[in-house]
């Protein structure tokens, strides 16, 4: 994969960084096989804009993704729909599917991207229990170091996160880099040195040395609610608003391997408003004023900022 710069649009979970390429996939669909090449939406908030303009710079090179690892589709209506779960389910062992619940109306478009990549490790690792941050956590390590499939490109002895592990597939089409420390925002920077490949710093190991991985293992849905509603500028479609934007990305890496699992749809509705659903809670400070109807003046006023006037959760 070629990234022409690295403009990610990711998130944080959790208060961990995720930025995954489906939903980049379903954009490029999107914008060269329904949008006529060009879009961008109507809107004045400089996030949204930023946004927009990290997603038409993130360029892939589609050609250069293993085949077998990705599947885009795009259509307008309700029959472009159905015909794509079918080209999905006879190219892809997929049992869930953002496709699965998508219902248009004859004149909305969509885009759906899949990537899913699954990798055994060239080295071999045992279970171990490692620790992060001071918890313990599952962890992998490495029965010996000095068998190919293991390489340390960066390590300073005396400052421990500036180590840069590489560890490579057994069929050699992939790698995971591991890098130390990173901190929130260095996303981009970090990812930069990935791509450039210049490790002049790079060491051998040797048998004394060990190496241990932590386990990771997670599911994160994504909605781009900030999206949902904005209507697009595109020649084409003037009245095209976007009506849904999601994604939903697993992945697992352990002593066998990894896996990622990464699906992305975007829909845009031509038809009339969009019935986009409403999602209301009180989750951060809020306020609560009681009164009588027919009266201006509350007779209760909270002021809510904490858990303490809150009742705790049963069981």
């Amino acid at each position: 994969m070629i990234i022409s710069s690295l403009p990610l649009t990711g998130a944080v979970f959790n208060g961990n960084y995720l930025w995954s390429v489906a939903m980049n996939l379903a954009w490029n669909e999107l914008v060269e096989h329904q949008l006529g090449g060009s879009a961008t939406i109507k809107t004045e908030d400089p996030a949204l804009r930023q946004l927009v303009d990290r997603l038409n710079t993130a360029v892939f090179n589609q050609d250069l993704l293993d085949p077998a690892a990705y599947f885009v589709r795009s259509g307008i209506g309700q029959k472009d729909v159905l015909k794509a779960r079918e080209d999905l389910l006879r190219e892809r062992d997929v049992r869930q599917s953002l496709l699965n619940d998508l219902t248009l109306q004859p004149l909305d478009i969509f885009s759906y991207a899949r990537f899913g990549k699954k990798l055994s490790w060239k080295s071999s690792f045992s279970p171990y229990s490692g620790r992060f941050m001071g918890e313990s956590v599952g962890a992998f390590r490495a029965k010996d170091v000095t068998a190919p499939g293991l390489d340390l490109l960066d390590y300073d002895p005396s400052n421990p996160e500036k180590t840069v592990l590489r560890l490579h597939s057994d069929n050699g089409q992939d790698e995971v880099y591991l890098l130390g420390g990173y901190t929130p925002g260095r996303e981009a920077e970090m990812t930069e040195r990935v791509r450039r490949s210049e490790w002049p710093n790079a060491q051998r190991l040797n048998r004394i040395d060990a190496v241990c991985v932590p386990n990771i293992s997670f599911n994160v849905h994504r909605e781009y609610s900030s999206m949902v509603g904005q209507q697009l500028i595109n020649p084409l479609y003037p009245d095209a608003i976007i009506a849904r934007m999601e994604s939903d990305t697993s992945f697992t890496m352990n002593h066998e391997g990894a896996r990622v699992e990464d699906e992305a749809v975007i829909t845009l509705s031509r038809s009339a408003a969009p019935r986009i659903r409403k999602d209301i809670r009180f989750e951060t400070p809020f306020m609560v004023v009681v009164k009588q109807q027919n009266n201006d003046l509350p007779y209760l006023v909270l002021g809510i900022t904490n858990t303490r006037f809150l009742e705790p959760e049963e069981g």
